[in-house]
């Protein structure tokens, strides 16, 4: 039930509460057998208005996960940001990678996979609650960053 009613949130791709600026996305390949892939987009969202927002969950390349926050100046996220205050958020997700030979006990977890809750053309999507109801945003200028691949 609970899918259903957070299908009949609103889509955007543009905000009259926030913009979304530099979202780059990087991709980090591990050099230890068993590490998980981690792909992280980052971004900085600038708030128009003076709002009481909460970010909870996203969707990218088929997973999900929870949203990071944190305010630009180093401030911990305490969902009242003020009109001008800029949030750095990142959107991240882990894959896992074979683990052969591993013992059972030492097996890393993964992101869960999950399709996006409604259709969309960019390439993340998150959720938010905005006085009381559930939007979804979805990034569509993704730059693609340098990936890392450890040793």
């Amino acid at each position: 039930m609970v899918l259903f009613s957070s299908c009949k949130a609103q889509l955007y791709y543009k905000s009259g509460t926030f913009k979304v600026e530099d979202a780059v996305k990087t991709t980090q390949y591990p050099g230890v057998m068993g590490s998980p892939i981690n792909t992280t987009v980052s971004f900085k969202l600038i708030l128009k208005n003076c709002v009481r927002i909460q970010f909870d969950s996203f969707w990218m390349d088929g997973f999900t996960d929870a949203v990071s926050i944190r305010y630009a100046n180093g401030g911990v996220w305490d969902g009242k940001p003020l009109k001008g205050d800029t949030l750095l958020m990142t959107l991240s997700y882990y894959k896992p990678t074979s683990q052969e030979g591993m013992p059972r006990e030492l097996t890393v977890a993964g992101s869960n996979e999950a399709a996006a809750p409604v259709a969309h053309k960019g390439g993340a999507l998150f959720r938010y609650t905005l006085s009381g109801k559930k939007y979804y945003f979805s990034i569509k200028d993704i730059k693609q960053g340098e990936s890392v691949y450890a040793p």
